[in-house]
Order: C-alpha cells, then structure tokens, then sequence
C-alpha cells in the first residue's frame, strides 16, 4: 500500500484549494521535472528535477508548494500612532 500524500496548502495568491490545485510532471532528459499549478490564477509552484521516478520528484514538489514562506502582516499593522 502507498503513502498518502499531504493535502496541498491553498494557492498562496487566490487561496484556491482542493481540485484546482493540479499536479503537472513530465519526462524530461533522463529523469522528471514537476510542480503545482494553480488552475484558478495560473500560479507555479517551483519546479522540481529528479532521477528517482516520478512519485518521488512529484511528492518533493507537493512538499515545496507546501514548504513556502507563510505570508506575515507586516509587523506595524495595528499600531496605533503616537499622540
């Protein structure tokens, strides 16, 4: 039995999730070059190179989408000016 893979987090730009978030590999010299695309904006996510077969660079691309930077308010919103 296999795996189950991480949900994918929602698309860092519309927040899209579940089936518009597709996986898109392909053959590629002598290995597989992968990476999440984002139906609904036409975000990327970045691709991955790999050698080992295609489950292995699709699942490293699954957790770079997922391994992103969370985005942050910047760290002076709600403060209040000085009287």
């Amino acid at each position: 039995m296999g795996r189950l893979m991480t949900p994918l987090k929602p698309c860092p730009f519309c927040l899209t999730e579940g089936a518009k978030l597709i996986e898109l590999w392909n053959s590629f010299d002598a290995g597989h070059i992968a990476h999440i695309h984002c139906e609904h904006c036409g975000a990327d996510g970045p691709s991955v190179y790999g050698e080992s077969g295609a489950a292995p660079t699709i699942a490293r691309a699954r957790s770079m989408w997922n391994g992103r930077a969370v985005r942050y308010e910047p760290p002076n919103v709600g403060v209040q000016p000085l009287l």
